[in-house]
């Protein structure tokens, strides 16, 4: 099996610099082209709703402080979705 290093790690928040959408990485992707992309999953909203995330190009993610992770829960029930409040 081949590893791949990203450039970010999943739990780190982040935004979009084109549309400013924000959210935390909750998955990393590295793609045939060699492109790299992150699922960026909002968190909950006022109305207790888990928006849906999006994938973002390794290029587009802005990180303001990649040492501030949510940790990762490794729970058997629920994905990381379901913790990030």
């Amino acid at each position: 099996m081949h590893s791949h290093n990203y450039e970010f790690e999943n739990g780190v928040e982040c935004s979009s610099k084109i549309s400013g959408f924000k959210g935390v990485i909750i998955s990393c992707s590295h793609h045939l082209n060699g492109c790299d992309r992150y699922y960026v999953q909002p968190k909950v909203n006022k109305d207790g709703e888990i928006p849906d995330g999006l994938w973002l190009d390794e290029g587009e993610v802005a990180v303001k402080n990649s040492t501030k992770k949510i940790p990762s829960t490794n729970s058997s029930k629920g994905g990381f979705a379901s913790k990030v409040r």
